[in-house]
């Protein structure tokens, strides 16, 4: 009778094992295999970068972001990239946007300047991470978020938001972009009479 329950104890606890290992197996597959594709993508030839890629933008992976902007603004862009960067633009996901306006502050120029282009090319859906990105403590962001938005259709709003800037940032690059980006939306309160 013990060793009948002993038996019935351990099986218990080896098929309680299983349900948790599952679980713990579904709950981790998909980053392992963003990691996977990610690592193919390092690490493979043409063809299959641009599977890699292709996978990577279905699976809205935001870590693929900045690698796509990479290699969309080398000297060798590739079609996939920015493909893969429109898949990931489509999709709308408020996660993608505010990934995009993070690379404002990559430490490559070009790749911050893709992501504002990228994000300008939005239109509309993009404005209130652009707007976000003028608060940002970091100067990179505020200016970036400032180019984009006189990449854009603003309204009143983003003229006002910009015109404090211009006026207030501690930044002279931030406070000019933002006098650029004026001028662009043809928006000029900000001038002194």
């Amino acid at each position: 009778m013990v060793r009948a329950r002993g038996r019935r104890t351990t099986a218990y606890a080896l098929a309680a094992s299983i349900v948790l290992l599952g679980g713990a197996g579904a709950a981790f597959r998909r980053p392992i295999i963003e990691r996977y594709w990610l690592w193919r993508f390092h690490t493979t030839e043409s063809a299959e970068k641009e599977e890699a890629a292709r996978r990577l933008a279905a699976m809205g992976s935001l870590e693929a972001i900045p690698i796509f902007l990479e290699e969309q603004s080398g000297r060798h862009s590739s079609d996939w990239a920015g493909a893969g960067l429109r898949t990931l633009l489509e999709t709308g996901d408020e996660r993608v946007l505010r990934a995009f306006v993070k690379c404002f502050d990559h430490e490559s120029l070009l790749v911050a300047g893709e992501a504002a282009d990228a994000l300008a090319a939005r239109g509309k859906d993009a404005v209130p991470f652009l707007l976000d990105g003028l608060g940002d403590r970091r100067a990179s962001v505020r200016a970036w978020s400032a180019y984009a938005l006189g990449r854009t259709r603003g309204d009143a709003a983003v003229g006002d938001a910009l015109a404090i800037l211009a006026r207030e940032d501690e930044d002279a690059e931030v406070r000019e972009s933002a006098r650029r980006a004026i001028e662009r939306l043809a928006i000029a309160p900000w001038r002194e009479r």
